[in-house]
Protein backbone atom coordinates (compact mmCIF):
# COMPACT_ATOMS: atom_id res chain seq x y z
CA UNK A 1 0.00 0.00 0.00
CA UNK A 2 0.84 3.57 -1.05
CA UNK A 3 -0.12 6.55 0.90
CA UNK A 4 0.68 9.73 -1.52
CA UNK A 5 0.32 13.27 -0.99
CA UNK A 6 0.17 15.91 -3.62
CA UNK A 7 2.27 13.38 -5.49
CA UNK A 8 4.59 12.34 -2.82
CA UNK A 9 5.01 8.90 -1.32
CA UNK A 10 4.18 9.51 2.45
CA UNK A 11 4.37 6.49 3.58
CA UNK A 12 4.81 2.14 2.18
CA UNK A 13 3.43 -0.76 3.85
CA UNK A 14 1.20 -3.25 4.52
CA UNK A 15 -2.03 -1.65 5.31
CA UNK A 16 -1.96 -3.16 8.78
CA UNK A 17 1.82 -1.56 9.35
CA UNK A 18 0.18 2.04 7.97
CA UNK A 19 -2.83 1.55 10.27
CA UNK A 20 -0.84 0.94 13.71
CA UNK A 21 2.48 3.27 12.89
CA UNK A 22 1.58 5.59 10.51
CA UNK A 23 4.78 7.45 9.42
CA UNK A 24 4.01 10.96 10.15
CA UNK A 25 0.94 13.15 10.79
CA UNK A 26 -0.58 13.55 7.40
CA UNK A 27 -0.62 9.82 7.12
CA UNK A 28 -1.93 9.38 10.69
CA UNK A 29 -4.96 11.80 9.76
CA UNK A 30 -5.75 10.00 6.55
CA UNK A 31 -5.67 6.70 7.68
CA UNK A 32 -8.87 4.82 9.43
CA UNK A 33 -12.63 4.83 9.54
CA UNK A 34 -12.38 6.64 12.84
CA UNK A 35 -9.62 9.48 13.01
CA UNK A 36 -6.66 9.35 15.19
CA UNK A 37 -6.60 11.15 18.10
CA UNK A 38 -4.02 13.94 17.59
CA UNK A 39 -3.17 15.55 20.93
CA UNK A 40 -0.74 18.64 21.67
CA UNK A 41 1.87 18.28 23.76
CA UNK A 42 5.06 19.18 26.27
CA UNK A 43 7.46 16.96 26.81
CA UNK A 44 7.51 17.30 30.53
CA UNK A 45 9.45 15.55 33.52
CA UNK A 46 10.21 12.26 31.29
CA UNK A 47 5.86 12.41 30.46
CA UNK A 48 4.03 13.98 27.79
CA UNK A 49 1.55 16.87 29.44
CA UNK A 50 -1.62 17.21 27.63
CA UNK A 51 -3.73 19.72 29.49
CA UNK A 52 -3.82 19.03 33.03
CA UNK A 53 -3.40 14.91 32.26
CA UNK A 54 0.32 13.13 31.42
CA UNK A 55 0.96 10.48 29.57
CA UNK A 56 3.78 7.79 29.33
CA UNK A 57 6.58 8.29 26.46
CA UNK A 58 6.98 5.30 24.42
CA UNK A 59 9.91 3.33 24.92
CA UNK A 60 11.21 3.84 21.83
CA UNK A 61 10.50 7.39 21.82
CA UNK A 62 11.93 8.40 24.89
CA UNK A 63 15.37 8.45 23.44
CA UNK A 64 14.70 11.16 21.09
CA UNK A 65 13.11 13.33 23.29
CA UNK A 66 13.86 15.54 25.87
CA UNK A 67 12.01 18.25 28.67
CA UNK A 68 10.42 21.22 26.68
CA UNK A 69 10.04 19.49 23.87
CA UNK A 70 6.79 20.33 21.69
CA UNK A 71 5.09 17.12 19.89
CA UNK A 72 1.96 15.66 19.04
CA UNK A 73 0.66 12.43 20.57
CA UNK A 74 -1.36 9.95 18.37
CA UNK A 75 -3.98 6.95 19.72
CA UNK A 76 -6.81 5.69 18.06
CA UNK A 77 -9.76 5.48 19.60
CA UNK A 78 -9.77 1.75 18.98
CA UNK A 79 -6.35 1.53 20.78
CA UNK A 80 -8.00 3.64 24.46
CA UNK A 81 -10.22 2.52 26.66
CA UNK A 82 -12.62 4.29 29.47
CA UNK A 83 -12.10 3.51 32.87
CA UNK A 84 -14.36 4.01 35.79
CA UNK A 85 -12.66 6.19 37.60
CA UNK A 86 -8.94 8.33 37.93
CA UNK A 87 -5.80 6.77 37.31
CA UNK A 88 -2.27 6.86 35.77
CA UNK A 89 -1.99 7.81 31.98
CA UNK A 90 -5.33 8.96 31.88
CA UNK A 91 -6.89 11.79 30.35
CA UNK A 92 -9.31 12.86 32.80
CA UNK A 93 -12.95 15.01 31.13
CA UNK A 94 -16.45 15.12 30.53
CA UNK A 95 -17.94 13.31 27.87
CA UNK A 96 -19.35 15.86 25.82
CA UNK A 97 -20.70 13.59 22.65
CA UNK A 98 -22.01 9.95 21.95
CA UNK A 99 -22.33 8.77 17.76
CA UNK A 100 -23.45 5.27 17.44
CA UNK A 101 -21.36 3.18 15.06
CA UNK A 102 -23.46 0.24 15.20
CA UNK A 103 -21.97 -2.15 17.54
CA UNK A 104 -20.21 0.44 19.51
CA UNK A 105 -19.86 4.15 20.27
CA UNK A 106 -17.48 6.83 19.16
CA UNK A 107 -16.83 8.78 22.81
CA UNK A 108 -16.18 12.24 22.63
CA UNK A 109 -14.23 13.21 26.29
CA UNK A 110 -13.18 16.99 26.13
CA UNK A 111 -10.71 18.50 29.12
CA UNK A 112 -8.69 21.88 29.15
CA UNK A 113 -9.73 22.18 25.19
CA UNK A 114 -8.60 18.94 24.36
CA UNK A 115 -10.70 16.37 22.97
CA UNK A 116 -10.26 12.38 22.19
CA UNK A 117 -12.35 10.16 21.40
CA UNK A 118 -12.36 6.14 22.47
CA UNK A 119 -14.48 3.60 20.78
CA UNK A 120 -16.97 1.59 23.44
CA UNK A 121 -19.38 -1.28 23.00
CA UNK A 122 -23.10 -0.82 22.67
CA UNK A 123 -24.65 -0.85 26.41
CA UNK A 124 -21.17 0.08 27.95
CA UNK A 125 -21.57 4.35 26.82
CA UNK A 126 -21.40 6.70 29.12
CA UNK A 127 -24.39 9.40 29.25
CA UNK A 128 -23.20 13.11 28.19
CA UNK A 129 -21.82 15.10 30.97
CA UNK A 130 -20.51 12.00 32.68
CA UNK A 131 -16.89 12.23 34.03
CA UNK A 132 -14.45 10.34 32.11
CA UNK A 133 -11.32 8.74 32.10
CA UNK A 134 -9.75 8.04 28.56
CA UNK A 135 -6.65 5.43 28.76
CA UNK A 136 -4.63 4.68 26.08
CA UNK A 137 -2.65 1.69 25.64
CA UNK A 138 0.67 2.86 26.11
CA UNK A 139 2.08 0.00 23.98
CA UNK A 140 0.28 1.97 21.19
CA UNK A 141 0.88 5.21 21.81
CA UNK A 142 2.72 6.98 18.80
CA UNK A 143 4.60 10.98 18.99
CA UNK A 144 5.08 13.32 16.76
CA UNK A 145 7.58 16.20 16.27
CA UNK A 146 5.40 18.98 15.91
CA UNK A 147 7.78 20.93 13.74
CA UNK A 148 8.13 18.30 10.48
CA UNK A 149 5.08 15.92 11.79
CA UNK A 150 7.52 12.95 11.73
CA UNK A 151 7.26 9.80 14.01
CA UNK A 152 9.55 9.99 17.02
CA UNK A 153 11.41 6.50 17.31
CA UNK A 154 13.12 3.40 16.24
CA UNK A 155 11.69 0.33 15.03
CA UNK A 156 9.80 2.16 11.66
CA UNK A 157 8.43 -0.83 9.67
CA UNK A 158 10.18 -1.65 6.54
CA UNK A 159 7.55 -0.08 4.59
CA UNK A 160 8.67 3.36 6.20
CA UNK A 161 12.24 2.72 4.78
CA UNK A 162 11.23 1.78 1.40
CA UNK A 163 9.11 5.40 1.23
CA UNK A 164 12.42 7.22 1.99
CA UNK A 165 14.11 6.39 -0.47
CA UNK A 166 11.01 7.00 -3.08
CA UNK A 167 10.86 10.17 -1.81
CA UNK A 168 13.66 11.29 -2.82
CA UNK A 169 13.17 10.53 -6.69
CA UNK A 170 9.62 11.58 -6.67
CA UNK A 171 8.75 14.42 -8.20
Amino acid sequence: MAVMDAGRVRQLGTPVEVFRRPANLFVAGFIGSTPMNLLEATVDDGGLRVGRSRLPVPADAGPHLADGDKVVVGVRPEYAELAPSERPGALAGRVTLLESLGSAFLVSVESDGVRAQVTVPEGRQPAVGDHAFLVPDPERLLVYRRDDGELVGAGQPAGDAAAQGLRATSP
